[in-house]
């Protein structure tokens, strides 16, 4: 099995080096290129799905990305336990209650599709939510590094909860059957790939693309570039 990891394009929070965390910020013009670049890059090779974080930012990328594949009524690998197709006529899938994102519109969010380029419809994960940063969302990042330098922000996800979940969704990925794209957010890749490697990960950019791979032993994760 392997996973193509995708963080999202770029938003303007990510300009303005803010926390995002939860909070539903969509694509700016440059992250659209961004996820233009990821779907040009991995439409090299064939994948048996795409699938996202439910917060725009990533939807959207997903959306763009699986432009670049086939038929969204062509033959696809079964989704993940719990995922949920995207509707490209009604409401937008709402995440679990307790993600605390609002339900918004396919308009907003698939635009790629419903612009008619067609395109693998991605599944929406849950369980692949960015940290929740607590009293930290939406400060700039040196900013929350002056107040809390040991990253234990008020109310947040704690780093080895994050670590946990992270991993745990990316390994129950990796068990799975065909391949994948996922499609998530720099903090919880990175947080996920360094759970099931056991290695370090430096920081994942706006539309980077990080393979992970099953093998004998530990899976193992490289960044593929152009």
């Amino acid at each position: 099995m392997t996973l193509a990891l995708v963080r999202h394009g770029r938003t303007a929070w990510n300009l303005e080096r803010r926390l995002q965390g939860r909070s539903d910020i969509a694509l700016d013009a440059h992250g659209e290129l961004q996820a233009h670049a990821a779907g040009r890059l991995l439409a090299r090779a064939q994948w048996g799905r795409v699938v996202t974080s439910p917060l725009t930012r990533a939807a959207q990328t997903a959306s763009i990305i699986g432009s670049y594949f086939g038929s969204p009524t062509g033959s696809q690998v079964a989704p993940p336990a719990g995922a949920r197709a995207v509707s490209l006529t009604g409401p937008h899938v709402d995440p679990t209650s307790d993600s605390g994102v609002a339900p918004t519109t396919v308009s907003r969010i698939l635009s790629p599709i419903d612009a008619g380029l067609g395109g693998a419809v991605p599944f929406v994960e849950p369980g692949l939510l960015e940290r929740d940063f607590g009293e930290a969302e939406g400060m700039q990042v040196a900013e929350a590094a002056e107040r809390w330098p040991a990253g234990d922000y008020p109310g947040s996800e704690t780093a080895a909860e994050l670590s946990e979940r992270a991993g745990s969704a990316l390994t129950a990925l990796l068990m799975g059957p065909g391949t994948a794209i996922v499609v998530s957010h720099g903090v919880f890749l990175r947080a996920g790939i360094e759970a099931v490697t056991g290695a370090g990960c430096p920081r994942i950019l706006n539309g980077q693309v990080v393979l992970l791979e099953r093998t004998s032993g530990r899976p193992t994760a490289r960044f593929l570039g152009e």
